[in-house]
């Protein structure tokens, strides 16, 4: 039998489930899940991030009630003691901007609708928009942006189109004195509201031309207006909006509109946000280092590495058991029966004596190898495994909780 698969399984049988999850981790960190102001147990984790600008808060699943909670709690850590001031979550950057400056209006209230309904409707994301409202008119607020190139929410459908050509009206002027606005906003309303009309070839072609026209007419602009007003952030809008337009034709991959996630990040860190330190709040397919499941196609994670590695941290987020919400069908699914050589099972005993849910911060420095050679860990959404020695090949450091239920 395999050396490191005897030291396995003779230290699960001879030691208490405390004693093994020392065996199989040099330090252990507990996390407590619950809203406190007390961030006393994050401490490992901020050492961890060091003095990095971008942390990447993932999620398996899209619909994990504790995942929920312990991020927006770390989110709050975050801002307060390591001086993060702008969270970007997946949800559309249009809708999200308008939100965001909608300053009369709660957060949570705006939320259904505009921003992700997996978000909008949970009751730990209520609490972290009230608590960014809280803090919006203090010395440092903590701000709310949107990386989603999908523009599904009722402040697009209602307001991106009219955006689109009043500010490039604004900018333009002359560069588009006999542009068919009337048949071009009409295309890019049902592109909007995914309505698949049909279309030739060549209405696609003259569509995208169009398109590109003005996205290059104004992204190569030089004014005075910066961030949201300026016209750079409407061609991010319009090249969003085009490679919606290439997903819904099938002229492009759906995985695709990564790419477009990531330019509009790189966006929004290199203007709206230039030198502030960020939070990136996703689903793990869009923010492991390793690229889309199984394909490796690229995504918004190994985009930005290219220019940003140095600078980013990645805190991935997985549980040792209990269910979640799908976000496709909604259905309530059951995480899968741990394999007995998974570190989910390994520390399974020690979860078990807790008295609450609870969780481990586990950092890549934290893993005693001699043990934990040959374990895997759970990805993407419990349906694959990784060997947990290749992990840092997808994040830096993992909350491990030891149930989870569904998000409502």
């Amino acid at each position: 039998m395999h050396k490191t698969l005897l030291v396995f399984i003779t230290l699960f049988l001879l030691t208490s489930p405390l004693s093994f999850a020392s065996e199989a981790l040099k330090n252990i960190h507990p996390i407590n899940i619950e809203t406190t102001d007390d961030f006393t147990d994050l401490r490992a984790f901020g050492t961890a991030i060091g003095d990095k600008s971008i942390v990447f808060l993932d999620e398996l699943t899209h619909g994990e009630k504790e995942v929920f909670a312990l991020k927006s709690r770390i989110v709050q850590y975050l801002h307060q003691h390591k001086g993060f001031e702008v969270l970007i979550l997946e949800s559309g950057i249009y809708d999200v901007s308008r939100i965001w400056k909608n300053n009369t209006q709660a957060i949570k209230s705006q939320a259904p609708g505009n921003i992700f309904y997996m978000y909008a409707r949970d009751k730990s994301m209520e609490t972290l928009f009230d608590y960014i409202d809280n803090h919006r008119n203090k010395n440092k607020p903590l701000h709310l942006a949107g990386f989603d190139n999908r523009l599904s929410g009722q402040y697009s459908n209602d307001g991106v189109v009219n955006h689109i050509e009043v500010s490039s009206k604004k900018f333009l002027s002359s560069a588009i004195k006999n542009f068919n606005w009337l048949k071009h906003n009409k295309m890019t309303q049902n592109i909007v509201e995914r309505n698949a009309e049909k279309l030739s070839d060549k209405e696609q072609g003259d569509y995208l031309k169009q398109s590109y026209y003005l996205y290059d007419q104004l992204n190569n602009l030089t004014t005075t207006q910066t961030a949201f007003n300026s016209p750079q952030y409407t061609a991010k809008l319009i090249q969003s909006i085009i490679r919606v337009a290439e997903n819904l034709w099938g002229t492009r991959r759906h995985d695709e509109h990564d790419l477009a996630m990531a330019e509009n990040t790189r966006w929004l860190l290199d203007n709206a946000y230039k030198d502030k330190k960020v939070i990136i709040w996703g689903h793990y397919i869009h923010l492991n280092r390793q690229g889309a499941y199984l394909s490796r196609w690229g995504n918004l994670s190994t985009e930005l590495h290219q220019d940003r590695a140095d600078d980013i941290y990645i805190a991935h987020f997985g549980a040792a058991s209990g269910s979640y919400k799908h976000f496709i069908d909604m259905k309530v699914k059951t995480i899968a029966a741990l394999d007995k050589h998974s570190f989910e099972n390994a520390l399974t005993a020690y979860f078990q004596e807790q008295q609450k849910p609870s969780a481990l911060f586990i950092g890549s420095d934290d893993l005693n190898p001699t043990v934990t050679q040959g374990m895997t860990v759970f990805g993407h959404e419990y349906n694959e495994t990784i060997p947990i020695k290749y992990w840092k090949n997808h994040w830096d450091g993992m909350f491990l909780i030891n149930s989870v239920t569904p998000a409502k």
